[in-house]
This record gives structure tokens, C-alpha cells and sequence, in this order.
């Protein structure tokens, strides 16, 4: 199978070229390809690489040529473009989907792949698990550029029979997460020995799941021929707080590390959700994958790679 995989060297993208390549699919991956990009050097070889951007059309036609799925996990990672509605935060979610469904329609090739969040489900009062039919409010300008991007999907496959699949990813974690993220920055700081700052009082939770079980999933759930149009939550049913992940980082890493608790700040409405946790009903029952990687067992493995590259370099 040849599958193209946008934002291809980006923390998601990359990790799915990687086990595409190791499952022996030809991988065509489409990115910017700015420093750091992980694709590592182990299988770059095997990868053809598109150096080029989303926003261009006839790039994306070109990548999409022949391929039976495409993952598309291109987009802006840095939280104050995003959170600011930058233009190029913009152009890249809605501009470069649009593109991939284009040349997807218009080279009649496979199922779009889309990586989406749970951001759109915006904060409640929870006592049950989110389900792929709970309500939406998107809070925040990132999860409205989300939400934007699901419907645009919904509406060029009820218009036009576009095959797509929403996966709405809960926390990821993993080696290569951008440093912006929460466990980066905990992590970061607790090598260093230096205070670990969290927004609120840290009793906020999250349902936080390891990078190799968001590709599990993503892969799984793409090679259903049965979904042609359909919404998934990538999750592990199961949420921590935010102090509690602090706290075994610290632990892990023998860190003399302190919280520090900071007022969230004006516009940090995703820090201020007190609960957020999925239903993995679906997920299960359409993929028979089951979450693996427990918290402290994913934390371990994140740190141990770290440790490892900063070795290496």
C-alpha cells in the first residue's frame, strides 16, 4: 500500500512514516522539513521525501499521486500562532485540508486520515468518559480551527463521497513531543532541577496517551475498509492530573524539581478545564486495538529516549 503522510516529519506524522516503513508500506511524506525534523536516518532511505508546503496545491497533487491513504498531520504546532489565529495557523489547517481533498477527489486515490483533538469537545463537568457523540464547544482558537477542519471534511464527503476518518487525539506523549507541550516542559525542567511550572492548582486532569498507541490506532483504524466516513477518539479511557504527572517525572528522574503553581493566564482556557477523559468504546470495537502503554510506562519510555539522544549528540 502507499500511503502519504502530511506534516511527515512532525512529532505525530513522523512516528507514523516510521511504523508505515516498518510494516513494509511505501511512504511518501510531505513537510516543511525545518530542523529538528525526526524521520530518522535509519529509514530515510526507504522514505520519499516532498519537501514542500500544504498551502500549494499542485505540491499536495503531487504527493497524493497513487496513494491509498493519506494521513494528513500537517499544521502549526506552536501555541501562540495558534492560540492567536495567526494567518499561516489558518492557511495551514484550512487551505492545506482543502487541498488534500482536492487532489484526493480529483485523482480519485484513497481515505483522508485526519489528526483532529480533543480540544473540540471544549471543558464540561465530567462524571462519564467523552464519546465521539458528546456535544462540541470549542473553547479555544486551536480547537476552532479543528472543529473547522472536521466539518470541512464532513462536508465534501456528504457532498462529494470523500472517504475520511476524524481521529480526535487526546494528550499525546512521546520522545519527539514539541516543547511546548506540558510533559516536555516538565520533563525539561526536571533535568535542569529547576522549578516545574503548572498553570492552576494541578488537580486540572487529562487523558494522556503514548505516541506509539496514537499510531497504533491511526494505522488500524485507516485499514478498515468499512469506515467511510467516520469519528474516533484516540484515548486510553483513563485520566491523571496534571500534579500527579509532575510528580512521577520528578521521581523518575531524581529531580530536586518543585511545583510551582501559577494563575492561568488570560486566553489559557485548555488549562483551565478541570476533567477531560474519552470513551475508547468505539475505537476498540471497530479496531480491536487495545491501549498498552500505562502512564508511568510511557513516561519511562520518553525520558529513557531522551536520555539516549542526549547522549548520542
Amino acid at each position: 500500500m502507499k500511503c502519504l503522510v502530511t506534516g511527515g516529519g512532525g512529532f505525530i506524522g513522523s512516528a507514523v512514516v516510521a511504523k508505515l516503513v516498518e510494516q513494509g508500506h511505501s511512504v511518501v511524506a510531505l513537510g516543511r522539513f525545518e530542523n529538528p525534523h525526526y524521520i530518522s536516518d535509519k529509514i530515510i532511505s526507504d522514505v520519499e521525501m516532498i519537501k514542500g508546503d500544504i498551502r500549494d496545491p499542485a505540491t499536495v497533487e503531487a504527493a497524493v499521486q497513487n496513494c491509498d491513504n493519506i494521513y494528513h498531520f500537517a499544521g502549526i504546532v506552536d501555541s501562540d500562532s495558534a492560540s492567536g489565529l495567526s494567518v499561516d495557523a489558518i492557511e495551514v489547517e484550512v487551505l492545506g485540508l482543502r487541498n488534500i481533498c482536492q487532489s484526493t477527489l480529483k485523482l480519485n486515490t484513497g481515505k483522508v486520515i485526519y489528526g483532529s483533538s480533543c480540544a473540540v469537545y471544549g471543558g464540561s463537568k465530567l462524571t462519564a468518559p467523552l464519546t465521539e457523540e458528546s456535544p462540541v464547544h470549542p473553547k479555544s482558537h486551536y480547537a476552532t480551527l479543528k472543529r473547522t477542519g472536521e466539518l470541512l471534511l464532513k462536508s465534501y464527503g456528504e457532498e462529494q463521497g470523500l472517504q475520511h476518518l476524524i481521529l480526535r487525539i487526546f494528550n499525546p506523549y512521546g520522545i519527539n513531543q514539541p516543547k511546548n507541550m506540558a510533559i516536555q516542559r516538565f520533563f525539561a525542567a526536571a533535568i535542569k532541577n529547576v522549578p516545574i511550572q503548572i498553570y492552576g492548582a494541578g488537580n486540572q486532569t487529562r487523558d494522556f496517551i503514548y505516541i506509539d498507541d496514537v499510531v497504533n490506532a491511526a494505522i488500524m483504524a485507516a485499514g478498515k475498509k468499512e469506515t467511510k466516513a467516520d469519528i474516533l477518539n484516540v484515548c486510553t479511557g483513563q485520566d491523571k492530573s496534571i500534579r500527579i504527572v509532575a510528580e512521577t517525572i520528578i521521581s523518575m528522574t531524581g529531580s530536586t524539581s518543585v511545583c510551582e503553581f501559577l494563575p492561568i493566564p488570560r486566553g489559557r482556557t485548555e488549562a483551565d478545564l478541570s476533567r477531560s477523559f474519552g470513551s475508547i468504546e468505539k475505537l476498540q470495537s471497530i479496531t480491536g486495538v487495545a491501549v498498552s502503554t500505562g502512564l508511568e510506562e510511557g513516561l519511562k519510555l520518553m525520558y529513557e529516549g531522551m536520555v539516549f539522544e542526549t547522549k548520542k549528540a
